[in-house]
């Protein structure tokens, strides 16, 4: 046992106090006469022995109690066994993470954390040096920092969207431990260890301490508006569009009665009551329509408190005024092309192949190879390129044997072989594709679907080929292939009466129809602040740059080229959620719009115990503190020096003071 204050121990002189008390009695005895002391005589030998008895008990009592406190005040500890020296870096790490916007029993979680740091900075002597660290990377983590410094710099610190990662935190710190060569590390570190934000194993050595001081909210309710994404691919002008929207109960108690209100360029679009049982999601469908053609931005909201950072969904979409249908085809129009012209939604072009021009084919959403006798390794190429981007693509055979080898080769769709002529019908079970989702409320089991008279015969279909429609032969009628971003689907039959009836059928008219508002890669309508993850943008690459702008905010983002496609990186800076504009450096011209959300991973309200935590941080050695001042200036004032005991001594002299009163009130003299 070692002693924080051994000088206090002069103070055990005080002990002479009591013996001197107990030597130097000086009370006076009155002699009484009496006519016969016999047995008096035995009585007082008796009370005389007990008395001195008692006596020694309570001089001994007295020291014990007096001893115990000399000793507490000289601050006793047991000294670690592996002592880490004087050499240690301290740090102070204090999690600004979202969650921290909770509610606790004193007040808001983050600023109660700040509280607590602010203390232990304050517990250590003034010429202390500190490593100050949160959730943000900068370059000031790896400076040593004075105590006043320290303060300053927790006193700026503010709410950030970046998430909980104590792992990364401990790895900024060995980087300034290994560089000022410190002999080993203290961890302070304030938060309420969510389980989310911690990594399941930190890399830790036995040089390392952890104090873990927990700041606990007062309540573990929360909903929040994880994602939401639209029903259909393709949002036209005046049609309803189906929002789909996810919201959590991160709670464990039952939501009887909420309400989500949407809203669309800034006016509200309608409102939707729901509940939802604890540690659960529930699916709502939001429908809305615009006039309004181009990118609009939407915003959802769920009134929840007092974690409020997910209670609002940000999310863009492109209304699409017409729909850009191309036909390359060498002869007149089929009849089934009056499925566009007869819609006020599409907008029908037709074109030759031999005058076709390549550059104009990013123009169209929708492109038909009508029955053309080849497609040319250019032609190939450029329509490749276009389902890669995100373009629908059908490809319908001539009656002749057409030479379509090149594009089928270079996307992998079954090459053509051979006629057979048959007499069957369409198997209905091609219905159930999901091409076909939303058409038929019920598949009716005796459907009359079109006869096939001759069809093209295929080899073994390529790897990512997927059939659609089918004879009752197993033989492939209609299929698809994702290329990219896009759809290829191939027809084995032209549109030709001689062949078949498949033209004049509904299954046709439905098929091309959702055909035409298809995507392989539905466009996402929001992202997540801090993602990593690249936006894809129908903009060629810019000299100047891109930047994404909010009200007078103008950040620039980093771009580059992935086969082809323009792409562009969330950073750092962008820190706050809301509608952003994309848009060339120095132009006014908006590419695109952006909705950009705080992380949903802070909303789950799930902490890590005691126990976890210090299998987490092994082999280093963890304790877990009270947020108590009293506790932080212990833990400060005793730092790696081990476990202390001046608390037993007070408890030993409190108890020798409680078997001195027993001693005076039950032991009879």
């Amino acid at each position: 046992m070692s002693f924080l204050n051994p000088s206090f121990l002069w103070a055990l002189g005080v002990l002479l106090i009591p013996v001197i008390i107990h030597l130097f009695n000086f009370r006076r005895y009155k002699k009484v006469s009496f006519s016969n002391v016999e047995m008096l005589k035995q009585i007082e030998t008796e009370s005389r022995k007990s008395r001195q008895v008692k006596r020694w008990l309570i001089l001994a009592s007295r020291m014990l109690a007096l001893a115990a406190l000399v000793f507490a005040f000289a601050q006793p500890f047991i000294p670690n066994q592996a002592d880490l020296g004087d050499n240690q870096l301290k740090t102070v790490y204090l999690d600004n993470s979202l969650s921290m916007t909770g509610e606790g029993e004193e007040g808001i979680l983050f600023e109660a954390a700040k509280n607590a740091a602010r203390t232990l900075i304050l517990s250590f002597p003034p010429e202390s040096k500190f490593q100050v660290l949160s959730n943000e990377v900068s370059p000031g983590d790896q400076k040593l920092l004075s105590r006043d410094r320290a303060i300053e710099q927790i006193d700026d610190l503010e709410i950030t969207s970046d998430a909980n990662d104590l792992s990364s935190v401990v790895e900024r710190a060995q980087r300034l431990s290994s560089s000022l060569a410190f002999d080993g590390q203290r961890f302070y570190v304030f938060g309420d260890f969510q389980k989310n934000g911690n990594a399941a194993k930190i890399k830790s050595d036995s040089n390392q301490v952890f104090h873990l001081v927990p700041i606990s909210s007062a309540q573990t309710q929360n909903l929040s508006i994880d994602t939401a994404w639209l029903s259909e691919p393709v949002s036209k002008v005046g049609s309803p569009i189906q929002l789909n929207v996810k919201v959590s109960n991160n709670g464990k108690e039952d939501v009887e009665s909420a309400t989500i209100s949407l809203s669309i360029n800034g006016n509200q679009q309608g409102a939707e009551s729901f509940s939802v049982q604890g540690e659960s999601a529930v699916t709502l469908d939001m429908d809305f329509s615009t006039n309004e053609t181009g990118w609009i931005d939407g915003k959802l909201s769920v009134n929840d408190y007092p974690i409020t950072f997910d209670n609002d969904y940000y999310f863009s979409l492109d209304v699409k005024e017409l729909i850009r249908v191309l036909v390359i085809s060498e002869q007149e129009q089929h009849p089934f092309l009056k499925i566009f012209a007869n819609d006020p939604g599409f907008a029908l072009q037709t074109q030759d192949p031999r005058r076709l021009q390549y550059g104009s084919l990013k123009d169209f959403d929708f492109i038909i190879v009508d029955e053309i006798k080849e497609i040319s390794s250019g032609l190939a190429q450029e329509l490749s390129k276009f389902s890669n981007s995100g373009g629908s693509l059908l490809i319908i055979p001539s009656t002749d044997q057409s030479n379509y080898q090149n594009i089928q080769e270079s996307i992998g769709l079954p090459v053509f072989n051979n006629v057979n002529t048959v007499d069957l019908s369409i198997d209905n079970q091609g219905l159930r594709h999901k091409l076909f989702q939303g058409v038929y409320k019920e598949i009716p089991a005796n459907a009359l679907l079109p006869k096939v008279k001759r069809y093209y015969t295929s080899g073994a279909a390529p790897i990512g080929f997927e059939k659609i429609l089918g004879l009752k032969n197993g033989d492939v009628i209609l299929g698809q292939k994702q290329n990219g971003k896009g759809l290829v689907y191939q027809l084995h039959i032209p549109l030709n009466e001689d062949w078949s009836s498949f033209a004049e059928h509904e299954v046709f008219v439905a098929a091309v129809l959702k055909m035409a508002f298809s995507k392989a890669v539905e466009d996402q309508i929001a992202y997540t602040l801090n993602s990593r993850a690249p936006i894809d943008i129908d903009a060629e690459a810019s000299e100047q740059g891109f930047v994404l702008k909010k009200d007078e905010q103008e950040i620039i983002v980093e771009q580059g080229a992935v086969s082809g496609q323009v792409k562009v990186w969330l950073n750092s800076e962008i820190t706050e959620p809301g509608i952003y504009s994309l848009r060339k450096m120095n132009s006014e011209n908006e590419l695109r719009k952006l909705g950009l959300n705080q992380d949903r991973a802070e909303s789950i309200q799930e902490f890590n115990d005691e126990e976890s935590l210090k299998d987490m941080l092994e082999p280093a050695k963890s304790e877990i503190l009270s947020s108590s001042a009293s506790a932080l200036k212990q833990a400060a004032a005793f730092g790696g020096k081990g476990k202390p005991l001046w608390k037993h001594f007070i408890i030993l002299c409190l108890i020798f003071l409680l078997i001195e009163i027993l001693l005076l009130r039950f032991i009879k003299s």
